[in-house]
């Protein structure tokens, strides 16, 4: 009897809670707390940025690492680096992404012919400080010799109406089935709620923190790391390239 009291009473326990997580997702839902629909370009920028950007792959019995995300620079390199081969990386916006990799390795064989060298584009239209650093922090377990970071010019400021002013969103409260629970997107602002800048002064400050937090990684793994600035006109292009053009 005791047992059938005890389960009478967890039935009845779960049947309220069940009825109590009903009213709250009708409740939310007349309130417009809605699923959001999401475009292509939101899952690119915002959720696959915590996703491993390359993946390994075994081709005739050796181990390379591939690029896994769309739009990003096709990239295979193998997992275990030539000896003698210095590999670098190249992270940051569309200004890295469209970097002419190829005269900068005609440009390092001319000044260094004795050495060997590895260039891989990581860069992503629309990064921010914050999206180069987690690819920073991947690549550190790539047996990096130097990280060049070409960044900064995409820390937009803007409103909860605008995505560009995004930095950090919590990627459980757009993907699988939960997310389609408005009470669980609920507690996932709560617990983790997606960050915006809306100031100058705010979008400095996560700049400065995003990087910092990268310098220190590298620090912490002995790898170099190269912050660069955009080129502000011809004088700043040093390569006898025709498809390198600024506007002088």
């Amino acid at each position: 009897m005791k047992a059938e009291r005890a389960a009478k009473k967890l039935l009845v326990l779960m049947l309220g809670l069940a009825a109590a997580v009903m009213i709250a997702e009708a409740g939310l839902y007349l309130r417009g707390y809605r699923r959001p629909v999401l475009d292509e370009n939101f899952k690119v920028q915002y959720l696959d940025m915590y996703a491993r950007a390359f993946q390994r792959i075994r081709r005739d019995g050796v181990f390379y690492y591939e690029s896994d995300r769309p739009r990003m620079p096709h990239a295979l390199f193998p997992a275990r680096k030539t000896p003698g081969r210095k590999r670098i990386f190249i992270i940051g916006s569309s200004t890295a992404q469209i970097f002419p990799k190829e005269a900068v390795e005609r440009k390092l064989r001319q000044v260094l012919p004795e050495q060997d060298f590895e260039i891989i584009n990581c860069g992503m239209g629309g990064f921010d400080a914050y999206r180069t650093m987690l690819m920073g922090r991947e690549i550190l377990r790539n047996d990096p010799d130097l990280i060049v970071a070409i960044v900064g010019n995409n820390e937009f400021v803007g409103n909860s109406k605008f995505v560009s002013s995004l930095r950090r969103v919590n990627p459980w409260k757009y993907q699988g089935l939960l997310s389609y629970s408005a009470v669980f997107r609920r507690l996932c602002d709560l617990l983790r709620p997606d960050v915006r800048v809306r100031s100058l002064a705010e979008a400095d400050q996560y700049y400065a923190q995003s990087m910092s937090r990268l310098i220190a990684a590298a620090s912490k793994s002995g790898v170099p790391l190269l912050l660069c600035t955009l080129p502000v006109n011809y004088r700043d292009n040093h390569f006898d390239d025709d498809s390198v053009s600024f506007d002088a």
